[in-house]
């Protein structure tokens, strides 16, 4: 069984996506995304981007955590608390 990663709305206001509204529960999947590199990773769209190359979680374009041995990781596998 692998760790859950949970976020709060409260992480982060920098540079805010404001399609995407916060819930309590599991993290949607359309304001999810996962690319190739962190490069990438800036330019998305998406709330928050995980860098399959590097492991590096962004949330609102700031990287906030990288995760030890690049782990698949899916929408579902992230959970939003207030």
């Amino acid at each position: 069984m692998r760790d859950p990663l949970l976020l709060t709305p409260k992480t982060s206001t920098n540079n805010y996506k404001p399609n995407y509204a916060f819930a309590t529960g599991e993290v949607n999947f359309t304001a999810y995304s996962h690319v190739t590199n962190d490069i990438s990773a800036d330019t998305s769209d998406a709330l928050i981007t995980y860098s399959q190359s590097t492991g590096s979680l962004f949330y609102n374009g700031n990287q906030f955590a990288i995760l030890q041995g690049t782990p698949t990781l899916s929408y579902t596998d992230l959970s939003i608390y207030d």
